[in-house]
């Protein structure tokens, strides 16, 4: 059975990259790699885990070569049809210069995108659009900026593109 599975990553334009991914078992474990991204690989006790473990660090690995502007590897499409496993990346480049953006600039786009505030319970605040999207903002300060994974966790939530976060002042 072929498995595909699709992990979102922030950025400017959209670009898909499938990966084959290599599972079999290591003593008490299972281990995960992917031989076109040399060095990454994750272990777990199950399958699934192990599954879900080299989503992660695909996604690490291929954010750390789009920082540092080195090319993304791609698969040979004859070796990826007869892959068992194959890992489906959605690459958004350009996004990074939101990680300077502070938490008032997140709660103020998402406002002025027309997203409400429903709830406040602490340091969360969740937005919802007319729409019926629904985001989650979350921030013991207002100066605080958001890490790269909330980015990618507000982009995936708002649905917003490129020209989205140019119109909202987010990216220059």
């Amino acid at each position: 059975m072929k498995r595909t599975q699709t992990l979102p990553i922030k950025g400017k334009s959209l670009k898909t990259y499938v990966f084959r991914v290599v599972m079999e078992p290591d003593e008490d474990r299972y281990h995960a790699e992917i031989p076109a991204l040399p060095g990454c690989y994750s272990r777990d006790y199950t399958y699934e885990e192990a599954l879900r473990n080299i989503k992660e660090a695909a996604e690490l690995w291929i954010e750390t070569l789009a920082e540092d502007g080195e090319p993304i590897p791609e698969e040979d499409p004859k070796v990826l049809k007869k892959a068992p496993i194959t890992l489906r990346v959605v690459v958004w480049y350009g996004a990074y210069p939101l990680r300077n953006r502070t938490a008032r600039d997140g709660i103020g786009a998402v406002e002025y995108a027309g997203f409400r505030r429903r709830k406040t319970g602490g340091s969360h605040r969740i937005y919802q659009h007319s729409d019926g999207r629904r985001v989650l903002l979350v921030s013991h300060n207002l100066n605080d900026t958001f890490g790269p994974k909330a980015i990618r966790q507000i982009l995936q939530s708002t649905r917003w593109t490129e020209d989205d976060l140019r119109r909202l002042g987010l990216l220059t």
